[in-house]
């Protein structure tokens, strides 16, 4: 089997900075097949990396090389490494970009690079383009067997970076209603607004309740924006033309839409604000 490359970057496709990347790797790799994760994280947004990241990491085989160069420090003295994991070995700067992924699969190695690391990057490194100049070469090296160690010195998974997740903020009042303050992680290319709170978290307050899914999943009120409405439903078809929805995604989180429409624009609501979910009648505790 060729070995396996995904790229993750936040270069878009307006310039040639990925092909170059694609370039180096196949001048070392000639037989790799190359994964176009995303192109299109925000510039320099770590915290949506890091979450797409991990959403997609699952459907790959595990000896997957995954090269994410999203870097703010770029050129400066943060640190380059090579963590392996149960899922698959990522080539990365070492500044939280894998805090998520990290979460479910714990690093089970971590290679600092260093200056062994030298003769398998490009000639000339630049301050700018470490992404073809170090993550690359070094990726493509690792793809065709080059042990870790060679590229650096073991070190402690405590040394790598994390960044932080928003949580989702639970309050709870005399009247009964448990209300969960739930922030915008990011949008995605539809305008669907994806938020903080997972299938895993609510599944906790289902079971808390006693009731069953579909009746808290009837009863809840959704407070996006100015508009309001009741019901996560299961897909955009449920709700009318126009109407705002929430449903959870493939992501496994709770997402916020407008069917055939865009909610971004809709609601006017970004990354870092938040969304009220009103659940009635459960107890105070937290799940």
């Amino acid at each position: 089997m060729s070995p396996i490359i995904a790229l993750m970057t936040d270069f878009g496709l307006s310039d040639t900075y990925v092909g170059t990347m694609k370039g180096v790797i196949l001048c070392i790799a000639p037989g790799a097949t190359i994964v176009d994760l995303t192109h299109g994280i925000g510039p320099q947004n770590l915290l949506e990396a890091s979450l797409k990241l991990a959403s997609v990491v699952a459907y790959f085989p595990p000896e997957t090389v995954y090269v994410v160069v999203v870097d703010p420090g770029v050129g400066s003295q943060r640190d380059a490494v090579i963590v392996e994991t149960a899922i698959g070995r990522f080539v990365c700067p070492n500044n939280g970009v894998l805090t998520q992924v990290l979460r479910t699969y714990p690093p089970l190695r971590v290679v600092r690079l260093t200056e062994k690391a030298r003769p398998y990057c490009l000639p000339e490194i630049s301050a700018t383009f470490h992404g073809r100049d170090i993550f690359a070469p070094v990726g493509a090296h690792l793809a065709q067997g080059v042990p870790m160690e060679t590229f650096g010195d073991p070190c402690a998974s405590e040394s790598l970076v994390t960044c932080d997740i928003p949580a989702v903020d639970v309050a709870s009042g005399p009247d009964g209603r448990i209300r969960l303050s739930v922030p915008i992680l990011y949008p995605d290319h539809f305008g669907n607004l994806i938020t903080a709170l997972t299938v895993t978290q609510w599944l906790a307050w289902v079971e808390h309740s006693g009731r069953t899914a579909p009746d808290v999943e009837r009863d809840v009120q959704i407070s996006a924006g100015d508009m309001q409405w009741q019901g996560i439903v299961r897909t955009y078809s449920d709700v009318a033309r126009g109407a705002p929805v929430a449903y959870w995604g493939s992501s496994h989180h709770l997402e916020i839409g407008i069917r055939e429409g865009n909610a971004v624009d809709t609601l006017h609501l970004r990354a870092g604000d938040s969304v009220t979910v009103t659940l009635y009648g459960l107890p105070g505790a937290s799940p």
